[in-house]
């Protein structure tokens, strides 16, 4: 199918959540998203379910879109992706946030849950898809929307959730952090100031001649614009190094009183949560829906539009049973 017909219903905007702007992308919906919730939420509440995605780290819902449509073009359910605050550099006309509240770990969480709680009506089910330490957020998430609402499934992809700090990529790229922290910065500032023509050709041949990448779509180049910028790498940044911290001990309790709305979707190739992390889980809830789902796959599989198509398959086949029964 071509790529101009599957984002034939999207949509993007920015909105502020508590006086944060966001960044959200939607499939399937004939409102655009915006400060004035009524709209959107009179829309959604015709619907029996909405997916709404959480990215990982960097929070650049964009790098999503292709994926996102994918799902869409499969499931035909309303999808809602939600940036992380302050990852998204804001057009001119928006006033960047003072506040940086919302830029920590538990602070992005919230972030979301106040999206949730703004704009999707009580009465519509919640399918939530988490990749990376977007998963790890929507676990903790489950905790306070217990009572609010239903979350009804729980995808969770290539799902940092445990022992993170015990990795070596995650050592090597803190002691990176902390020794090229400054010299990073310069070269994004210098990197910024280049016409976007020049942006765009400097990520085009990072990917395919530093990472031998051709399958990727135009929303990475797009997205990975967004991310030259100071402050926004300075947000990645203090986020990862509140991950590191954070992330630490497999919450079983979270994970039992949710088992039966969770699926884990791991890949073979993973550095981010290793097959050591996937065989823990088969081993530590027999019961539970954990596959090893994805060979060859990177834990960035939305650079590669083959691999996103993949995952996005895989998700449809996870989900159509269910919602086909429900």
């Amino acid at each position: 199918m071509a790529d101009e017909n599957i984002y034939e219903t999207f949509k993007e905007c920015f909105v502020e959540v508590d006086a944060v702007p966001t960044h959200v992308i939607q499939f399937g919906l004939n409102n655009r998203i915006t400060k004035h919730a009524v709209n959107i939420r009179s829309e959604l509440s015709s619907h029996k379910y909405v997916i709404v995605m959480i990215p990982g780290n960097p929070g650049i819902i964009e790098y999503y879109k292709f994926f996102l449509a994918c799902i869409y073009s499969l499931l035909k359910i309303p999808i809602i992706g939600i940036s992380f605050a302050g990852h998204v550099n804001l057009p001119s006309n928006l006033a960047h946030s003072s506040s940086s509240d919302y830029f920590s770990l538990n602070g992005q969480i919230l972030h979301k849950l106040l999206f949730i709680e703004t704009y999707i009506p009580k009465n519509v089910k919640i399918i939530l898809i988490g990749h990376s330490i977007g998963a790890y957020m929507i676990l903790l998430l489950l905790k306070t929307l217990d009572n609010r609402r239903a979350a009804v499934r729980n995808i969770l992809l290539f799902p940092v959730i445990e022992k993170l700090t015990e990795l070596r990529r995650t050592k090597i790229m803190t002691l990176m952090f902390t020794v090229f922290y400054y010299p990073l910065l310069f070269l994004t500032f210098l990197l910024s100031l280049l016409r976007l023509s020049w942006k765009e050709a400097i990520i085009r041949f990072a990917l395919e001649r530093c990472m031998h990448l051709h399958r990727y779509s135009e929303d990475i180049i797009s997205g990975t614009v967004n991310l030259v910028h100071v402050s926004v790498v300075k947000n990645v940044i203090a986020l990862f190094q509140n991950e590191a911290k954070q992330v630490t001990e497999l919450d079983s309790r979270i994970i039992e009183s949710h088992l039966d709305s969770l699926t884990f979707l791991y890949g073979d190739i993973d550095h981010w949560c290793p097959l050591s992390y996937y065989e823990y889980m088969k081993q530590r809830f027999p019961n539970a829906d954990v596959n090893l789902a994805f060979k060859g796959i990177n834990h960035a599989f939305v650079i590669d539009k083959i691999s996103a198509n993949f995952v996005a398959t895989t998700i449809y086949d996870k989900l159509k049973n269910y919602l086909r029964e429900n």
